[in-house]
């Protein structure tokens, strides 16, 4: 356990320093996918991002008691960066070899840092604040075209298409799971309004081939006109498989999910 409560890292640090370099430091809701290394990050990176979160204050001391080897992947993001932080600094200064040439050495980091991108991709920040749909969109590198009627984007580094879909609109056919995409009983097949356009835009992608992840959301009330998101699943994205025409509407086989930490855009390079 930590000796006393976090308190927000920003308000009372003294900002870490390796020889003449100050490093830029992180707030927790100020943490993206991006800021994350990636799962064979080498020690530079490791150290860098883990001096982001300088949890040493005026009062004394954060940092954690955990063992070396057992980082407490279970906890808030705060422990997981103190953890972090205090693990870089006893590397840091007790460790005569290069890191990179130990894998036992930086395998618990390494484990904390995929535990700490499964709470950033999953919209968790300080206080459990989850992320709204347009934040979402945003993490995963497709904003939305407008945040009132968009219900998905395109990426553009890659073209992958988002879809937002509705839970109850899932249903079984020819041996799979299918979810409705399109309403073209309400809209009809060529809408004039610019979501239910939009749609029809980005199922023609996916159905010329391009790649497409399904964002699963649940409606405050099923029965209401228009729906109101209630929430959505922000852990894990569901690969779309063929498009298919049922009933006169366009729908879209759910095949496996895949964490969103998977799919979002990978760090860029330092």
């Amino acid at each position: 356990m930590l000796g006393r409560p976090l308190g927000p890292p920003l308000s009372l640090v003294v900002r870490p320093q390796e020889g003449s370099r100050v490093w830029r430091q992180i707030p927790n809701d100020g943490l993206t996918l991006a800021d994350v290394p990636t799962a064979d990050a080498r020690w530079d990176a490791i150290s860098e991002f883990a001096l982001s979160y300088y949890c040493h204050t005026k009062q004394g001391s954060l940092r954690g008691d955990y063992p070396r080897d057992q980082p407490p992947l279970g906890a808030d993001l705060d422990r997981l960066r103190a953890w972090l932080f205090s693990q870089q600094r006893g590397i840091r200064w007790g460790c005569m070899d290069d890191p990179d040439e130990d894998p036992s050495l930086l395998a618990p980091l390494r484990q904390a840092i995929e535990a700490i991108r499964q709470r950033v991709a999953a919209g968790v920040a300080t206080g459990g604040r989850p992320l709204n749909r347009s934040a979402f969109f945003t993490m995963l590198g497709a904003p939305l075209h407008n945040t009132r009627w968009s219900w998905g984007a395109v990426r553009p580094e890659d073209g992958v298409v988002f879809l937002l879909v509705w839970q109850d609109r899932i249903r079984p056919h020819d041996g799979g799971q299918f979810v409705q995409v399109t309403r073209h009983a309400m809209h009809g097949s060529s809408p004039r309004k610019p979501g239910p356009r939009e749609r029809e835009e980005h199922v023609e992608l996916v159905r010329g081939g391009a790649r497409c992840y399904l964002v699963i959301g649940e409606a405050a009330d099923p029965t209401a006109r228009p729906r109101r998101l209630a929430r959505f699943n922000a852990d894990e994205v569901f690969v779309a498989g063929q498009v298919v025409q049922l009933d006169g509407d366009r729908w879209v086989e759910v095949l496996g999910g895949l964490p969103v930490a998977d799919v979002a855009p990978a760090r860029a390079p330092a």
